[in-house]
């Protein structure tokens, strides 16, 4: 049950990173100028409010781990449904 809830919890961590950084842009190549935010979207810079910016560079580090949990976690449970078979 606690793997099932993992899984729920990293997908859905990969779906709204995937969305944030699809409209907005990434944070890895953000930048504040005079009190304005930015997030980087294809090469050029989108204005977004603080609160974005906060939860974006705090949220997109995340997203690259989770798809590895993701996967072991996916391993476990194909791992524990071929010993029940056994």
């Amino acid at each position: 049950m606690a793997a099932r809830a993992a899984t729920y919890a990293l997908v859905g961590n990969i779906i709204v990173g995937m969305i944030d950084a699809g409209i907005y842009g990434d944070a890895e190549f953000s930048k504040v100028v005079n009190g304005h935010y930015f997030l980087n979207q294809h090469g050029h810079y989108v204005e977004v409010s603080s609160t974005h910016y906060r939860f974006a560079r705090i949220h997109d580090p995340t997203i690259i781990p989770s798809f590895l949990a993701l996967g072991i976690i996916a391993g476990l449970i194909e791992k524990r449904k071929r010993k029940r078979r056994a």
